[in-house]
């Protein structure tokens, strides 16, 4: 018996619901120390390296003006073309990121749109130059979607020919043999022809899928936002279990029960926030304040539990993109992202090795500024860049 006695008791399986609070519970401690650690990072940006940021991009602008001109060559190569138009987009990139992008700079990137894709701008024209553009860019696509639709009718049709052959020639109109083979054909042709057409169509919205550009007023490829796992509201939980998590935490946070006077302060402010969040069917609150402070006064039913668990797993969802897919608001918080990523605990030498190269971006837009007098000295920056850029 004393042997038995001294024997370590097994530990109590934990519920599934008790795993999955626990995984919330973590992933958001985690978000909330990178938050912690985010935030002054991203005040030090704003104040000091935005400005110099915006200061920068300035060199951009002249450079932009100069590039569009000779984007509009006509003795241009394609893959001259093509360079020098990912580079005037480079450039727009960074101008569109810190918001200086005026009036006279879009009417004249529009322009160079429009020569790209030979529209037509209008000065007396009642439309902006970007509406004229974007009107141009949708009738280019209207026209290719009905050039692909007939060059696909086609492409059927002569399948169509091989898989069945010429329909049967009519020498007796007054035959009904003949009749009966000519619609039996056409009978067969319509079905195949609309078999093969649904397999077209998938194909087609599925090379469309994979398309890489959707060309806006400045060319722009459009990025995607990125998957996200179910968000918005959290599934429905039954009243009577929503009314229990509020009586059983509300009974453990009443004030009235302490005696001592500093825990009963708290209590009152926690029980504030427990009927604030009864208010506005704040459940992860409610659930939040139950673990903390009634878990071990009062257990829920298996069935709440149940229900809870289908909730706590959509949280963790959430929780578990937010911490591997950080999504910034703003710019400032793309780049303080950015520079806390690569450089952990070292941002000071992060911020001073990235104010230095946008001093050093500067000086070389406005040498290159400088040096672009003519096609002639344009080639081997083009040269260049499509040496570095090009595949293996």
């Amino acid at each position: 018996m004393t042997g038995l006695s001294n024997r370590t008791q097994p530990k109590k399986k934990r519920s599934r619901f008790q795993q999955l609070w626990d995984k919330a519970e973590t992933l958001q401690k985690r978000l909330d120390q990178r938050t912690a650690e985010l935030s002054p990072l991203r005040a030090t940006i704003s104040e000091q390296v935005w400005p110099l940021q915006r200061e920068s991009a300035k060199s951009s602008i002249k450079l932009v003006e100069k590039l569009v001109v000779f984007g509009q060559r006509k003795s241009l190569s394609n893959w001259q073309r093509a360079e020098l138009h990912d580079w005037i987009l480079e450039h727009m990139t960074i101008l569109q990121t810190v918001d200086m992008v005026d009036d006279e700079l879009e009417k004249t990137v529009t322009r160079y749109e429009a020569h790209r894709f030979d529209i037509t701008l209008s000065d007396t024209d009642p439309r902006s130059l970007a509406e004229q553009l974007i009107d141009g860019l949708d009738s280019l696509r209207q026209a290719e979607a009905e050039k692909q639709d007939q060059q696909r009718s086609q492409g059927i049709e002569q399948m169509l020919d091989q898989y069945l052959g010429l329909p049967p020639e009519i020498t007796d109109p007054y035959d009904p043999r003949q009749q009966e083979a000519l619609e039996e054909y056409e009978e067969q042709r319509d079905l195949n022809r609309a078999r093969v057409s649904d397999i077209a169509a998938a194909m087609f919205e599925d090379s469309n899928d994979d398309a890489d550009e959707d060309y806006g007023p400045f060319g722009f490829a459009d990025e995607a936002a990125g998957f996200l796992p179910e968000s918005g509201s959290l599934p429905k939980l039954d009243n009577n279990t929503f009314k229990r998590i509020f009586r059983i935490t509300a009974s453990a946070l009443h004030p009235d029960k302490e005696t001592n006077p500093e825990r009963r302060q708290q209590k009152q402010s926690l029980m504030a926030d427990l009927l604030v969040a009864r208010k506005q069917g704040d459940l992860m609150t409610m659930i939040t304040l139950y673990q903390q402070h009634a878990n071990e006064v009062e257990s829920l039913s298996a069935v709440d539990e149940k229900q809870l668990v289908a909730i706590l797993q959509q949280q963790v969802s959430q929780l578990q993109h937010k911490h591997d897919f950080y999504q910034p608001e703003t710019p400032v918080d793309e780049l303080a992202w950015h520079l806390y990523q690569s450089t952990k605990n070292k941002t000071n030498k992060a911020i001073s090795r990235y104010t230095k190269e946008l001093e050093d971006r500067a000086q070389a837009n406005q040498q290159m500024v400088k040096e672009l007098t003519s096609l002639k000295k344009l080639m081997p920056f083009l040269e260049a860049r499509y040496d570095m850029f090009e595949p293996a």
